[in-house]
């Protein structure tokens, strides 16, 4: 029982204020409205520089995924003679940056 009101003390109850006081309005940095509203989330959604960030963090987790991938094909394919094993790299290359296509 006291791990879970730490758990609730520590992490819920945060998240969820978090989430309430988004959907408030404001005037300025030290003035709070309470009321509901979806002008913070516009406001945010309609800047570039929103889906940029998003791109950028989708790049780098496809990035990690990729080395965690060579990571892991290691230890579960570490016997593949060579054409399956290169199948198997082209595969993983092409599913975490379509972009680039396959390693050489």
């Amino acid at each position: 029982m006291p791990l879970a009101a730490v758990f609730f003390v520590f992490f819920a109850l945060p998240i969820v204020l978090v989430v309430v006081v988004s959907f408030f309005g404001y005037e300025t940095y030290r003035l709070l409205i309470p009321d509901f509203t979806f002008e913070n989330y516009r406001d945010v959604f309609s800047e570039a520089v929103t889906y940029r960030t998003y791109l950028i963090t989708l790049e780098f987790c496809a990035s990690c995924g990729r080395s965690r991938w060579s990571w892991l094909s290691d230890r579960l394919f570490p016997r593949l003679p060579g054409p399956q094993r290169d199948l198997a790299d082209r595969i993983a290359a092409a599913l975490y940056n379509p972009r680039s296509g396959p390693r050489s």
